[in-house]
């Protein structure tokens, strides 16, 4: 569950970063103000993430038995070792990077951090699918990828992103209103 979550934080702020250029386009005045408010609470959303992402991590591993401590050893530095530090990286180290000015208000850093963040998300699930094509007995839809199911859970993530941000951005704005008030 708290992997969806994660998951859902990531892809929709990845989603939100590139849409957010196309956004500002079309929107003026209040709205863009509107916009740029919900922004900025994603972006604290995310950075967060990032740190509660590293942290839960980081507990799994200590917890680990001595078995399960051998096997991720094997994965963390063994042949396949990038994919593994894909996720650190993106989810936690790229985020961290939206703490400076320069970095949350440059559009094209934001742009590549997110296709970065999408790339993460996604690697893994195109390399076991296009693995099991391979094998002569199996197709994709035998582990559960289809077409139809990446798209509702992409839908899923989002709802679940824009529902997180709004509520919390909505929360944060009533609070500063009733504090100046």
């Amino acid at each position: 569950m708290i992997n969806f979550i994660f998951q859902a934080l990531f892809f929709g702020f990845a989603l939100w970063s590139i849409l957010l250029p196309l956004l500002m386009l079309f929107f003026k005045n209040e709205r863009a103000n509107l916009i740029k408010g919900i922004d900025h609470t994603a972006v604290r959303i995310i950075r967060f993430a990032g740190i509660f992402f590293i942290c839960e991590l980081a507990i799994s591993l200590l917890s680990l038995s001595d078995e399960r401590s051998q096997v991720m050893t094997n994965r963390m530095f063994g042949p396949y070792w990038f994919a593994f530090w894909t996720f650190p990286v993106a989810y936690f180290f790229l985020t961290q990077l939206l703490w400076f000015k320069k970095i949350k208000d440059n559009t094209f850093l934001r742009i590549v951090i997110a296709i970065v963040i999408l790339f993460a998300l996604y690697i893994e699930k195109f390399i076991i699918l296009m693995a099991s094509l391979q094998t002569p007995d199996s197709s994709g839809i035998a582990i559960g990828f289809t077409i139809q199911g990446i798209i509702i859970d992409c839908l899923y993530k989002l709802i679940l992103f824009s529902t997180i941000v709004l509520l919390i951005h909505f929360i944060i704005h009533k609070l500063n209103k009733n504090r100046i008030a």
